[in-house]
């Protein structure tokens, strides 16, 4: 009787500790799932919210040549002028409205600065 008990008990332990292991496994794939899956706005629906006139832009990144696409927007003025390069952070792209790169933009513009608003790798495109 008591080898049977041991037996019990050992068997709710190991299925207790898989169904833990099948948990935590759970959670890890869908944890790493949200932070490896970013969002990503629509440039399309995007460019109808422009913050002013802007020329398509693209270049090469330095090391492996891809190409990478964004949005110039010059102001009209020729004097004193400045330029300031926006660049989206983790997870996001150039018209996330999460961070506000459009806002910014109109921003810099309103202060005479010439804006590029560009993608990184992975995130941009048409």
């Amino acid at each position: 009787m008591q080898k049977r008990a041991k037996r019990v008990i050992t068997s709710i332990g190991i299925g207790t500790l898989l169904i833990a292991v099948l948990a935590y496994l759970a959670v890890s794939v869908a944890a790493a799932s949200q932070i490896t899956q970013p969002y990503h706005a629509s440039l399309v629906a995007a460019k109808a919210r422009a913050v002013g006139p802007f020329e398509n832009v693209a270049f090469q990144s330095r090391v492996d040549h891809l190409q990478l696409k964004g949005w110039l927007f010059k102001v009209a003025t020729q004097r004193n002028r400045h330029s300031a390069i926006i660049v989206h952070g983790h997870d996001t792209n150039r018209v996330n409205p999460d961070w506000g790169a459009l806002a910014m933009t109109k921003d810099l513009i309103s202060q005479g600065m010439d804006t590029l608003v560009f993608d990184l790798r992975g995130v941009g495109g048409e």
